[in-house]
Parts: C-alpha cells; structure tokens; sequence
C-alpha cells in the first residue's frame, strides 16, 4: 500500500522525474535566491552553438519588447527602401561595457541597452551573456548577435557591440 505523502513531500513510490524533483527543490526557501536567479536566465543561439544568457527584466517585459518590434515591423515593411534591408528591423542592439575571460575558456560580456530606438519595456536592460571563446573569433568579438527564443515563433534578436572606450582596453583575466 502506498503512502501518503505531506504537502509539499515528494516519495519514491510515485517515481518522480528529475524535473519535478528540481523544482520543488526551487520551491524551497534555501533555493529561493537560486530560483529568482533562473528566472532572469535563458539560452540562447549564437550561430547555432547554445549560450547563457542573464537580464535584470522580467519575462513579460521581454515579451512585450518582442511583441513592439514585430508590430513596428510589420507597420513599417511597405516603407523600407531596398538599400536598406540589409539591416534587419527586429534586432536590439546592446551595448558591451566589461568582458571578463573565465579560465574555462568562457567569456562573459556584461551589457545594457542602447538607449536609441529601444522598445519602453526594456530600456533599462542590463546583464551579462556567456559565450564559450570558440563561438566568436577576433572579428566578432567587436560585433555579434544572438537569437533569444522567447515563445513559438517569437524571438528576440540581440545585436551586442562593443563600447569605443572598451575596444581600447584589453580583456580582463577571471581569476
């Protein structure tokens, strides 16, 4: 005969997968500050190859940036000139202000939003992507984007530049 579990109690016998394991482990108040973290962090494509990224919004801010930009695009389509579509319309540049060289060949760039042609709900975006160091090569350090699914058939796209002070300076060292 099984046993009844308390609330909140998980137990063998109903054989639990892993991610319901994970997330009442995250429901937990010692994981609180861990599960307030993942909120803020999502996986992205750059080429292909997976990164981390971390923003300081939430979700439906994202959402609703995505949302804007595809509505300013499709209001604006008939008016762009062919000398123009090779810049996309759908892209949010962001500007790198640090990048940090980890040991395990990982960078992390910290970035915030370009203030210019920004969509209301992410004007104070901020955070940091991880991108392994095979991903980007010299040239793209200065420059690359990533695509940042957000729901089905909706993504976000992340242009990421550097900033002219920083070109100048070298990358730090992580220790």
């Amino acid at each position: 005969m099984l046993r009844q579990p308390l609330q909140g109690e998980l137990i063998p016998e109903h054989s639990h997968d892993l991610f319901t394991v994970f997330n009442e482990l995250l429901r937990t108040e010692e994981m609180a500050p861990l599960a307030r973290s993942l909120q803020r962090t999502t996986l992205a494509t750059i080429n292909g190859y997976p990164v981390v990224i971390e923003y300081n919004m939430g979700y439906k801010a994202l959402l609703d940036a995505a949302l804007s930009i595809y509505e300013r695009k499709i209001r604006t389509i008939k008016s762009v000139v062919p000398a123009t579509t090779y810049k996309p319309l759908d892209v949010v540049h962001l500007k790198v202000h640090e990048i940090t060289r980890a040991a395990d060949q990982v960078s992390r760039f910290s970035y915030r939003v370009e203030q210019e042609n920004v969509p209301p709900a992410i004007q104070n975006l901020a955070g940091a992507v991880y991108v392994p160091s095979t991903v980007l090569d010299k040239r793209s350090m200065e420059r690359f984007r990533l695509k940042m699914p957000l729901k089905a058939g909706l993504s976000l796209v992340c242009e990421f530049y550097r900033d002219a002070d920083l070109s100048a300076e070298p990358v730090r060292q992580s220790v």
